[in-house]
């Protein structure tokens, strides 16, 4: 494993996701105000969905 210490400690991932919803992230990800990387929008969604799961609106985040 790499050195971490210049990364704040995140690991590196690799995930499949279904072309559409790539497309739904990009298109989302060139509306910002502020520009934000692809990989930066998903990792904000990954801690909502915690958040939301961690609250007790449902497992599912569904609310």
């Amino acid at each position: 494993m790499s050195d971490q210490r210049n990364d704040k400690g995140r690991v590196a991932v690799t995930v499949r996701v279904p072309e559409h919803i790539l497309k739904d992230i990009d298109s989302c990800v060139g509306n910002e105000e502020v520009p934000v990387s692809r990989n930066h929008w998903i990792v904000e969604a990954l801690i909502e969905k915690l958040k939301r799961t961690k609250n007790g609106t449902g497992a599912d985040g569904a609310q």
